[in-house]
Formats: C-alpha cells, sequence, structure tokens
C-alpha cells in the first residue's frame, strides 16, 4: 500500500486543492486501510486507500466550511451601534409632535 502513496498525494492535490495537507490525508488512509487489512482480506486496497482518501478529504472540507458558518454566527455577539430609535424613542418623538401640532 505503501506504494501507492506518492500517485495518491498527487490525486488528492489535484482533485482538491483546498486541501491544508494532503500529506496528513495520506498517512490517516494509509492507517485506517491497514487496521481494515489487518481485521479482514480486503479485496481491492488501492481502490479502498483512495475511497478512503477521498471521503477524509471531504470530511476536511466540511469541517472548514461549518467552522466559517460559527464563525458568521459570532457577528450576532459582537456590540454594534444601532442606528435605528428604540420604541421608547420614537414614542416620545411621536408625543412630542403631537404636542407642538395642538399647540400650533
Amino acid at each position: 500500500m505503501q506504494a501507492h502513496a506518492g500517485e495518491l498525494r498527487a490525486w488528492l492535490r489535484g482533485k482538491f486543492p483546498g486541501l491544508s495537507d494532503p500529506d496528513d490525508l495520506v498517512q490517516e488512509s494509509l492507517s485506517r486501510v491497514w487496521r481494515e487489512h489487518e481485521s479482514r482480506p480486503v479485496p481491492a486496497p488501492k481502490a479502498l486507500l483512495f475511497t478512503t482518501a477521498r471521503n477524509l478529504a471531504y470530511d476536511q472540507l466540511r469541517r472548514r466550511q461549518i467552522v466559517q458558518i460559527d464563525g458568521i454566527a459570532e457577528f450576532a455577539d459582537l456590540p454594534v451601534l444601532e442606528e435605528s430609535p428604540s420604541a421608547a424613542d420614537t414614542t416620545a418623538r411621536n408625543q412630542e409632535l403631537d404636542l407642538l401640532t395642538q399647540a400650533l
């Protein structure tokens, strides 16, 4: 399986150019396929290796998107200057306007 590591690395770089570290995925894929091979015979180890790497790449990209969504959610917690008047301010201004209108 180690013989496929270079080919797998090149394939990952071509298929998933946004990956932060394809070498980590290659190592993790090799490790998982090796553990699977130890528990039972694997009829097509190269296919399993590439499928495992593809799934790990999708997982990594998905996790990156989740982190970005969490980052957007943090904006709601930031103290932001609200430019619209509050309900109390609007009511007070309307009452003042009514008083001025009655006075005229």
